[in-house]
């Protein structure tokens, strides 16, 4: 058994059993009373009532064991170490709330208020039922999703729905920009996507800035700027400015599956979106709306199997099938969420607004069930070498 000293990085409050986090380890405590400055990042799992005592910024005193995160080495399973190795996280624990003392005691920031004042307004409107979903949806924190849920949307290919990254960016800015639209006789254009790019900046900061979200946001603003300035000119020059930018912040982030996925999938949309769209021409507008999404999903789906089959040694059959759907119910869940959250000191407003999303997310969650349970979903036990995928790549371009 070992003593250690770490603060907080994140640990959001949970309903389960076991909740998920990560910490900074100051200093590791011997048996002869020495001890050692470490710097590492620890991942950790803490019982129920640990998650919703502690906070970010928490400085705490643990009696606990030590160990590198390895894989189980199964066929088939999804390489833990590389995921977190990629989030320079090479280390776990295990501690209950009878395995540690409070050294100190972070102050309640303005954030972490108007953050636990979101949630409290949450738990107020929203059922226990789609709790879970709206906390992940849009506070990133997945803690209270049942593991049923999650298979079923990792089975749908839907599960990016579920961790806040570039398509709850995207959506936020184009409902927002959207919406000033509307009053384009007050608000130029310029303003509107000023004031768009304002909120999801303010909005990350709430959320504490997760690598996602900080990774989208950064993505989304550049790539928003530059289609101001040059409309759709150069496109691939204006994505592959604000990959390299993100690597001189962070060169870790090259390892990070996120952000691989994320600039794979935006790739293939900027190469191939157009020509595909292309290969069906419709004149009725609800076959132009269905056709458009297929072809966005097709394109970013284009670049981005490979990676998931090599991570995950899995890959969904129907991933065009269930994306229309997200395309179809992500942006009015998220439009609605968002007036909810906003309008939830008013109650009256507040309620039609909660049944209105309650409805929402149960057609959701009856759609992703429905293409999991479709005979063939999801295809297992892809064992794809490096080597393999290298060359795989080349040969989608």
């Amino acid at each position: 058994m070992q003593q250690f000293q770490c603060e907080i990085i994140e640990l959001p409050s949970g309903d389960k059993k076991w909740n998920k986090g990560v910490a900074q380890i100051q200093q590791i405590f011997i048996k002869n009373e020495k001890s050692f400055t470490s710097k590492q990042k620890l991942l950790f799992y803490t019982d129920k009532e640990t998650s919703n005592q502690l906070g970010k910024g928490d400085i705490i005193l643990v009696k606990s064991q030590i160990q590198k995160i390895n894989n189980k080495g199964n066929p088939g399973e999804f390489n833990a170490s590389y995921y977190w190795g990629s989030k320079d996280t090479y280390y776990l624990s295990f501690f209950t709330h009878s395995d540690f003392s409070v050294i100190l005691d972070s102050k309640v920031r303005i954030k972490d208020a108007i953050k636990g004042s979101i949630l409290k307004n949450l738990k107020k409107h929203v059922s226990n039922k789609h709790l879970g979903i709206v906390k992940a949806l849009f506070l990133g924190d997945k803690s209270s999703l049942e593991q049923e849920t999650r298979y079923s949307f990792s089975a749908a290919g839907a599960m990016h729905l579920l961790a806040i990254s570039g398509l709850h960016i995207g959506l936020f800015i184009w409902i927002i920009y959207g919406f000033l639209r509307l009053f384009s006789k007050f608000i130029r254009r310029n303003a509107a996507l000023l004031i768009a790019l304002i909120f999801i900046w303010t909005y990350a900061y709430i959320i504490d800035f997760p690598p996602s979200v900080l990774r989208s946001v950064l993505m989304f603003s550049i790539l928003s700027l530059g289609y101001y300035v040059r409309g759709l000119k150069n496109q691939l020059n204006i994505l592959l400015f604000s990959a390299t930018i993100l690597l001189l912040i962070n060169p870790m982030y090259i390892l990070d599956i996120g952000y691989q996925l994320s600039y794979l999938a935006m790739l293939g949309i900027t190469l191939c979106y157009r020509a595909i769209s292309q290969w069906f021409c419709f004149t009725n507008r609800i076959l132009i709306f269905f056709w458009s999404a297929s072809a966005l999903c097709l394109s970013a789906q284009l670049f981005t199997f490979p990676v998931c089959i090599y991570y995950f040694h899995q890959f969904p059959n129907y991933f065009v099938l269930s994306n229309l759907g997200i395309v179809i119910f992500a942006g009015i869940i998220v439009g609605i969420g968002g007036a909810l959250i906003i309008l939830s000191q008013l109650t009256f407003l507040a309620e039609k607004i909660s049944f209105l999303l309650s409805i929402l997310l149960a057609l959701l969650i009856a759609f992703i069930e429905w293409v999991e349970h479709l005979p063939g979903s999801l295809s297992k036990g892809f064992n794809l070498e490096k080597m393999e995928l290298v060359l795989l790549m080349p040969l989608l371009l």
